[in-house]
């Protein structure tokens, strides 16, 4: 839950990031000089109430305005002891683990090969060949694409949240890289979500500017590098996920065999983890968008709210004509798919894919899913220019025009920016995990920026 979600006091101005008018300096003032706490739980299941009671004591003393009337850290370790006993002894319970949530046995295989697949990829050619050693001064003729101002600034924000499908489903990864492979005027900038896993959205955000800054000597056009990356992470992914998938499947077969776990929750499903990806790259004055999926970019130029450039198009089969055409004339299938609201929906593939440019989704390459990205070069004006990438959590639900209106009407705070956006997706109910990242490529002055001192001051707006 995020914090003042439920406010114990009704402050009118104290809105929090689930309000659609959304003003952090209000909050923070109202939580400092008025008191301002969120209301705490009152246990309403058998033998909770008491322990629940105990609890809310506890917070509640160590919030107190007075510092030295708050407990120690110890104190507060002995009270929690002594509450997590009394509510065994209620109970009845064995241990505090019946109090939490039970772990799973595929969650965890599902982690394992997460980061075995991860691991692996460290042994790729592009980490042995890596950046430095390419970087070496006459090596290759392309050393760095066309450096115009290596000055240029990036100051983004993300907000990131697992939002209506719960923290065991947050499938998104961002990456946020200034001065990329220590290049000044160099910036990366990248979303990634992931469908049926995480797995392959993690693998990206891990690995996508090594896949980069190890191949970009070997082509003259920075977009055309940026497009080898996507499909270098892709192949990779698909073959280090197999590999772990075969190695868990080995072990869990042998386990059976010798008289382990016979459920056959341990041997892994035949499982195809992929992800959409928009990777912003920044050179100096002119800026690379990648986009492989529904993910998307918008870029404004000096906050005029009806002024917007969509640098992005989504590939999407139900929306997208030039993408269903592509995939019937690379002999893949395409299926109409009820969607259970009244009609159906155009989708990839015998897994029913909605996408059809995604890394990883090995099952659907065959259907002419490519990982391959379209590129869009944009030559940055020097104004107040700003960009904001998101996974389609926010998109479902906030449309450019108003995304561009909201940034406007925020302080020109990056981080403010982004929070202001998921929240009011969030407040929208969409029911996606939400990833938004909010750039400004410039230094921004110290006038445009929200400071804990002026949410004090006296006379604050």
């Amino acid at each position: 839950m995020l914090p003042f979600a439920d406010r114990a006091r009704n402050v009118a101005l104290a809105h929090t990031v689930l309000d659609m008018s959304y003003n952090e300096a209000d909050l923070a003032k109202a939580i400092a000089s008025e008191g301002l706490r969120p209301s705490l739980p009152t246990g309403t299941e058998e033998g909770s109430a008491a322990s629940a009671s105990a609890l809310s004591g506890c917070v509640e003393r160590c919030w107190v305005l007075d510092p030295n009337d708050r407990p120690t850290f110890v104190d507060v370790q002995k009270e929690l002891d002594a509450i997590a006993a009394a509510y065994l002894k209620s109970t009845g319970a064995p241990s505090l683990r019946r109090v939490w949530r039970p772990p799973s046995v595929a969650r965890d295989a599902a982690h394992a090969t997460a980061a075995a697949a991860t691991a692996d990829l460290l042994h790729h050619e592009w980490a042995a060949s890596g950046s430095k050693q390419a970087h070496l001064p006459g090596t290759y003729p392309h050393r760095f694409p066309p450096h115009t101002n290596p000055r240029r600034v990036v100051n983004a924000g993300v907000f990131s949240t697992c939002g209506a499908r719960g923290a065991d489903k947050m499938e998104d990864r961002h990456v946020v890289i200034n001065r990329l492979d220590g290049i000044a005027g160099a910036h990366l900038i990248g979303v990634f979500d992931g469908h049926r896993g995480h797995e392959c959205a993690e693998f990206a955000h891990r690995h996508v500017a090594a896949a980069l800054t190890a191949t970009w000597h070997a082509h003259s056009d920075p977009g055309e590098a940026l497009a080898r990356a996507f499909q270098g992470v892709d192949a990779a992914f698909v073959d280090a996920f197999e590999r772990s998938r075969a190695d868990a499947t080995a072990d869990a077969l042998e386990g059976k065999v010798n008289g382990g776990d016979k459920s056959g929750d341990a041997i892994m499903k035949k499982r195809y983890p992929g992800c959409t990806a928009c990777v912003v790259l920044v050179l100096g004055d002119v800026m690379y968008v990648a986009n492989a999926g529904d993910c998307r970019a918008v870029m404004c130029v000096d906050y005029v709210a009806d002024a917007f450039h969509v640098l992005t198009t989504d590939h999407a089969a139900d929306t997208n004509e030039r993408e269903r055409v592509r995939i019937e004339n690379s002999g893949g299938l395409l299926r109409r798919i009820p969607n259970g609201k009244g009609f159906n929906t155009w989708r990839v593939g015998t897994s029913g894919l909605a996408v059809t440019r995604a890394m990883g989704d090995a099952d659907c390459k065959g259907d002419g899913v490519t990982s391959l990205p379209e590129i869009t070069k944009v030559d940055l004006s020097g104004g107040d220019e700003y960009i904001v990438v998101a996974c389609d959590g926010l998109w479902d639900v906030v449309s450019n025009e108003e995304c561009v209106k909201m940034i406007k009407d925020t302080v020109k705070e990056p981080g403010m920016c982004a929070k202001r956006l998921g929240s009011e997706a969030m407040t929208r109910m969409s029911g996606d995990n939400i990833t938004v990242v909010v750039a400004f490529l410039k230094d921004l002055a110290t006038s445009e920026k929200v400071t804990w001192e002026r949410a004090f001051t006296t006379n604050a707006i």
